[in-house]
């Protein structure tokens, strides 16, 4: 069993091929962030709205953290997030 508490999607995706049915239960555990900038180049038209539309279809509750920014990873945004997260000494 996975000790893992939290799941990150910085500037990702959720896969549209999985059966999520199938760890439902596992993710329901978790704490789910969806974390994004405003200006990701990488990013199309619509990507969110797509993502949080494939989350809720599946019963999956993202929190979202978007920040001003490009495609990359913010020190700050970064810290916020974990210090926000209740574990956050269990993660190093």
């Amino acid at each position: 069993k996975s000790s893992m508490k939290h799941f990150i999607l910085w500037a990702g995706q959720l896969a549209h091929d999985v059966d999520f049915l199938s760890v439902k239960n596992y993710l329901e555990e978790k704490r789910l962030l969806f974390v994004y900038g405003n200006e990701d180049e990488f990013l199309p038209f619509g990507f969110k709205e797509r993502q949080l539309e494939l989350a809720k279809k599946h019963d999956l509750e993202f929190e979202i953290h978007e920040f001003e920014g490009r495609h990359e990873i913010k020190r700050d945004v970064l810290k916020n997030i974990f210090t926000d997260l209740s574990s956050v000494r269990k993660l190093f």
